[in-house]
């Protein structure tokens, strides 16, 4: 399993690849990711139905690592 940190203004993305989930992500407002109650707007995976096209382009929106997308583009974890 990997997993990921990635801010951009006032939301913070946690992204990864896991063995059972596959690729995944979630989105916090930022303010909020460390209360009892926290959770994310948005909480996606491709096992469950994100497609890689939408994961690649959230990778985009956060600026994560060439890396990243590159093996993304690939099928491959990283």
């Amino acid at each position: 399993m990997s997993r990921y940190t990635k801010q951009a203004s006032d939301k913070t993305m946690v992204y990864g690849w896991d063995h059972a989930l596959g690729y995944f992500y979630e989105e916090w407002i930022t303010s909020t990711m460390d209360g009892d109650d926290a959770s994310p707007f948005a909480d996606r995976c491709s096992v469950f139905g994100m497609p890689k096209h939408e994961f690649i382009e959230k990778l985009h929106q956060y600026r994560v690592k060439e890396s990243h997308l590159k093996l993304v583009a690939a099928d491959l974890p990283f």
